[in-house]
């Protein structure tokens, strides 16, 4: 039995906690996991989690109470033992939850990072010296994810956010229904985001081309999926611009691949991106996805994706993604999900990766 501890779980169903849950499905047996966290976790990863005999230890998050935090953790190391540490960050903050592994040797610390930047520059600077000293295996998702977090020197390893493709494969039952679900008409055209409310996300510029698209070519409605900061600014934007019967704002959700079928156009215009899996899952749905140039090209394993510059207008983004919508696209076939696999960011290639790492 080899035992090992994945960090990194939050709240969110972010790319991050999708990439944790889905590899845990396809961890032979004699690989146990348990889970540390310092916040609680979303009731569909915490549920299948326990019932898998996985456990799940929370530690008091050193934001909320320095002192406990710091008991918590270096007590948790010391009474649990471990064959491997999975560190799962988008910078080396998280690090903070493996501290006490600078003074044990034995679990290997696999540190696994899965985001290209980062606003929190000089704890992540701090952290990353340390972390990196005591790193046994460094990972990214992506070659800018990997040279962000461990430098230019080091040899690349490089293991995608994969996708389980049959979760995510086009479903014109799913369609049917979630547009039945939202109200929306067989002629309207269905945009989509799934990112959290924050900076890097650019909200506003999703809502501008909406709004653009939605001025020009009429018929059109807009879900956007995800919680954070700056939702009810961008809530305020969408009443200002009387388009709030045309936005849907869905929170968190579990269905995210139902209502990717439902979708005709994924937007995701973010000023910065590692290489977010959101858009391996909407290649496996066969949707559309349109991007800034901002984000890894890395992400382009279909023909399906298309970069704009953000300094083009909202207006130019608006036309030519009307441009490509106006091709005809077989939502139903294979031949996305076989490019998929040729770019190893099918999940289980990916799981069995992992796996070799873990028994190493």
């Amino acid at each position: 039995m080899r035992k090992v501890l994945v960090v990194g779980l939050t709240s969110g169903i972010g790319g991050v906690e999708t990439f944790i849950y889905s590899i845990k499905k396809y961890m032979p047996k004699d690989i146990k996991i348990d889970y540390l966290v310092h916040q609680n976790i979303n009731k569909k990863y915490e549920n299948e989690i326990l019932s898998n005999n996985s456990k799940i230890y929370k530690v008091t998050g050193i934001k909320e109470n320095f002192l406990k935090y710091m008991k918590n953790i270096f007590d948790f190391y010391k009474n649990n033992n471990y064959d491997v540490v999975h560190l799962n960050e988008c910078d080396s903050k998280m690090f903070l939850y493996a501290l006490p592994l600078l003074f044990y040797r034995k679990p290997k610390l696999i540190v696994h990072c899965h985001s290209s930047k980062t606003n929190n520059i000089l704890i992540h600077s701090i952290l990353n010296f340390f972390q990196n000293k005591r790193a046994d295996i460094k990972v990214a998702c992506s070659n800018s994810a990997f040279e962000f977090m461990f430098g230019l020197k080091e040899e690349k390893n490089i293991v995608h956010n994969g996708v389980d493709l049959e979760e995510f494969k086009f479903s014109k039952i799913s369609r049917l229904n979630k547009r039945k679900e939202f109200k929306v008409l067989e002629n309207e055209t269905l945009f989509i985001s799934v990112a959290r409310f924050t900076e890097e996300k650019n909200h506003e510029k999703i809502i501008d081309i909406f709004y653009n698209y939605n001025n020009i070519f009429k018929k059109s409605k807009l879900i956007l999926i995800g919680i954070g900061p700056l939702q009810n600014k961008i809530k305020e934007k969408v009443n200002n611009l009387k388009i709030s019967d045309k936005v849907l704002f869905l929170n968190t959700r579990t269905d995210i691949s139902e209502i990717m079928s439902a979708a005709d156009v994924f937007l995701l215009p973010s000023t910065f991106e590692g290489l977010p899996i959101v858009s391996i899952e909407a290649q496996a749905c066969s949707l559309p996805f349109f991007a800034s140039k901002n984000v890894s090209s890395e992400i382009a394993v279909t023909n399906l994706v298309h970069f704009i510059d953000l300094n083009e207008s909202s207006k130019n983004w608006a036309i030519k993604i009307n441009k490509i919508l106006s091709k005809t696209i077989d939502r139903e076939s294979d031949s996305f999900h076989d490019d998929i696999r040729k770019n190893e960011y099918d999940i289980k290639s990916v799981a069995n990766k992992i796996e070799k790492m873990y028994r190493e």
